[in-house]
């Protein structure tokens, strides 16, 4: 028989016949009783997160302070790549700046050398301006040679440079990339700590509720359903009994009306059959969303693994095996000195 225990039904009771008010009530005091163990075991299982969450609290927290170290070196290594890199960058500005005058004086010396070999070459066949045209022609080919290794050093400078730019450009990117995939890591481990923290506030909120419940509804429940079923009499009782029946059937109604609406709060908000929490099976390492089970050694567990438990046979040690030996020994031996 399936009821609710509220004020209706408390009505409906009080208001039968003596079988069935026996009958309900006891159906009242089967529903409170399992009602009460279903608060034990959330009561329990709320403990058992709570301590699963503490040692995630304290992993995720040295994991983020990890976090938090990396994300510092990295920043400073990423502040000592843009300082090089600014430093290079001005050195590659002074460096295109020179190449650009040096490339105008070679340029006039490159011309210069023309005309000086042009005169010597017009020249070279008359003896007395041949030895002068000649030295000129040297000297401005000297000073062009100069001027286009000048020019191949300082090109080979802004290559390096760019290259060293390049080199920087990706350990840059590179820095970046980690520290942002760090930060998400650190930003991901926060949330879980805010949202295990949250988790956990809210269940102990459900914890304070069901124990209160627990007290102060089901309890009274309890002991008036108890105290009129035993003392279900007839109206003829002495007028002492039959007020204090009375005083008892009131405080029935009342805390049936009190336990009807507590427990569809509760229900609404801390039913386990609802709640859901982020844990890993301690049998089977699946990360799950939902409400665990609780194993006899109080570990969280799926559903599945929780099955798998109750289906296995229960062993007999060693002690206990030998303790029933000596006991059906016993018993034999009683029975032997019975017959004689």
């Amino acid at each position: 028989m399936s009821i609710r225990v509220n004020i209706e039904w408390a009505e409906q009771i009080i208001n039968s016949n003596h079988s069935a008010r026996k009958q309900w009530l006891r159906c009242i005091i089967d529903q409170v009783q399992s009602r009460r163990r279903s608060i034990q075991l959330y009561l329990l299982t709320v403990q058992v997160i709570e301590r699963y969450y503490q040692q995630q609290h304290q992993q995720r927290q040295a994991c983020i302070e990890q976090l938090s170290d990396r994300e510092k070196e990295l920043e400073r290594d990423l502040e000592r790549l843009r300082s090089h890199q600014m430093d290079l960058k001005k050195q590659q500005q002074d460096i295109e700046q020179s190449l650009i005058h040096l490339r105008q004086e070679a340029e006039k010396h490159r011309e210069k050398k023309t005309r000086c070999e042009q005169h010597y070459a017009r020249l070279s066949f008359v003896p007395i301006l041949r030895d002068q045209s000649k030295k000129k022609y040297l000297k401005a080919r000297s000073r062009d040679w100069q001027l286009e290794q000048q020019l191949s050093e300082m090109r080979h400078a802004l290559e390096l440079c760019r290259d060293h730019l390049r080199i920087i450009s990706k350990q840059t990117a590179a820095g970046q990339s980690e520290r942002e995939a760090v930060c998400t890591e650190k930003q991901g481990s926060l949330d879980k700590v805010k949202g295990t923290s949250e988790t956990l506030d809210y269940l102990k909120q459900g914890s304070e509720f069901w124990s209160g419940f627990d007290v102060y509804q089901a309890q009274v429940v309890l002991e008036a359903a108890q105290y009129i079923l035993k003392n279900n009499r007839c109206k003829t009782s002495k007028k002492l009994t039959v007020d204090v029946d009375q005083l008892w059937i009131k405080t029935f109604k009342l805390a049936c009306l009190e336990y009807g609406d507590r427990e569809l709060y509760g229900d609404k908000h801390w039913n386990a059959s609802t709640l859901k929490v982020q844990f890993d099976c301690s049998i089977c390492q699946t990360s799950l969303v939902c409400w665990p089970r609780l194993t006899p050694k109080d570990e969280l567990v799926c559903e599945s693994c929780f099955k798998s438990i109750q289906k296995e046979p229960t062993i007999v040690s060693v002690s206990n095996h030998n303790m029933l030996r000596k006991l059906f020994h016993s018993l034999s031996l009683f029975k032997i000195n019975i017959q004689m």
